[in-house]
């Protein structure tokens, strides 16, 4: 007698993905486009992501906001450039992945324009951070909120980080007329 013994063999597949550091992913950016402090419509925003050279192009609505989408990660450098009326301005933003949507406001036509600098470039805890406000326009006020829960005024403060992190930094500037541009980093 012959006996027929059948074996069944499960093969499981395990698959894990892990996203690799750096990944780029879609980026909104959104912002308004101000000339003397005012809202612009009609203004040409184009949008570059320094790090790739990606562009991408929107028009200012009514209340002077353009939205765009361009692809990046974490620390790429995205630049805004509006063109008015023969006029131009420009402003650059960080990108963040944690944040929805990337704002990037320009002024144009000599406007105030927010930018800051700052050293060292990767601070350890309790080493002071020497921020320099490097703005364009005739600023008379500095609000900075340094994303650890603290603020300070003055063009150019130093603050000190008491912990290990990545904290997204503001500096809104502000003109005699109280016209305002805001950068974060």
């Amino acid at each position: 007698m012959h006996r027929v013994v059948s074996i069944l063999i499960i093969l499981t597949l395990i698959f894990t993905f892990t996203p690799a550091v750096g990944l780029r992913q879609p980026v909104g950016i959104a912002g308004y486009v101000y000339f003397q402090g005012q809202p612009v419509q009609g203004a040409t925003v184009v949008v570059t992501n320094l790090a790739t050279g990606e562009n991408d192009s929107a028009i200012t609505d009514s209340n002077g906001i353009f939205t765009a989408s361009l692809y990046g990660a974490d620390g790429d450098i995205i630049e805004g450039v509006a063109v008015y009326d023969n006029q131009t301005g420009s402003n650059q933003v960080v990108v963040d992945l944690n944040l929805t949507t990337q704002w990037l406001n320009i002024s144009i036509g000599g406007g105030l324009v927010a930018r800051f600098s700052y050293y060292p470039p990767n601070p350890r805890p309790n080493e002071p951070v020497h921020f320099y406000d490097r703005s364009d326009g005739n600023i008379v006020a500095w609000l900075w909120n340094f994303g650890d829960g603290t603020t300070g005024t003055g063009k150019n403060p130093t603050h000190t980080y008491t912990q290990e992190g990545t904290f997204t930094i503001t500096l809104e500037i502000r003109d005699a007329n109280n016209n305002f541009d805001r950068t974060q980093r």
